[in-house]
């Protein structure tokens, strides 16, 4: 099996109050409303039964208790994971820019503060709201030797305007590999014009795509790993036309692996 030695600490972000300059443009953002979405993610993460995964860290950027998270770990922990929950405030975006700074920002400032994190060696990164009930399937499919899987994707054919970018709810790495290319991504993030660096989507491309073809490094996962939960805007990942697009996406991966759309 693929990566059966690694060790996995999944790094859960959430966001209780989102900033006042995206909340209007959000569905979801009754922090009661918010909470209920991660402590879904996190009964999936506690019952997952991976046994490679072996912590989790949930992060919380706008000082939120996070009593409930913590309560959930203590009560119903079948897979015996060490658990971390942390919340602070960290949720500033600059101007022009999109909500993913303050998430990497949030997980920069977060692993600083972590007891588990020195001692971790492979991260799962995921956006807290989402379960993702094919993760154990990448994980089999990876190389023992990865040093990171994030989906990227590149669209010139059937777009109006050319796209590249790298989905940002999962990201699976190295933690070495992480802390070097990809923790401090939301630094790069710029305003526009030009019309790419304003979101996370975008720096992690741009950090990522000058190690393409290096060793361990995969650019477009093996299987489809997608999320399953309700957006911040309010956009279901089981809508039909959503369904044909992960079975295109499946296919494509299959059929042709080198068009990463």
């Amino acid at each position: 099996m693929a990566a059966a030695a690694a060790r996995f600490t999944v790094v859960m972000t959430a966001c209780l109050r989102p900033a006042p300059g995206f909340a209007a443009s959000l569905v979801r953002t009754d922090a009661a409303l918010r909470m209920r979405d991660y402590l879904e993610g996190l009964h999936f993460w506690l019952h997952l039964p991976d046994p490679r995964i072996n912590r989790i860290i949930f992060l919380e950027n706008t000082a939120h208790p996070l009593d409930e998270p913590a309560a959930l770990a203590a009560r119903e922990n079948p897979q015996g994971r060490e658990c971390e929950f942390l919340s602070f405030d960290a949720n500033e975006i600059p101007a022009g820019l999109h909500y993913g700074y303050a998430e990497y920002h949030m997980i920069d400032v977060g692993l600083a503060r972590s007891r588990l994190w020195p001692a971790s060696d492979h991260l799962i990164k995921a956006t807290g709201r989402y379960r993702f009930p094919a993760i154990s399937r990448l994980l089999d499919h990876l190389p023992p030797d990865f040093l990171v899987a994030a989906d990227t994707r590149e669209n010139t054919r059937f777009s109006p305007k050319p796209y590249h970018f790298v989905t940002a709810p999962l990201l699976v790495a190295r933690c070495d590999f992480f802390d070097r290319h990809l923790r401090t991504a939301y630094q790069r993030m710029h305003p526009p014009p030009p019309y790419h660096g304003q979101f996370i989507e975008d720096a992690l491309y741009d950090a990522l795509m000058p190690l393409r073809g290096r060793d361990g490094v995969v650019l477009r996962w093996p299987v489809n790993c997608d999320p399953v939960g309700v957006g911040a805007n309010g956009d279901r990942y089981d809508t039909l036309r959503k369904r044909l697009v992960r079975l295109a996406r499946a296919i494509g991966r299959r059929l042709i692996p080198n068009w990463w759309f």
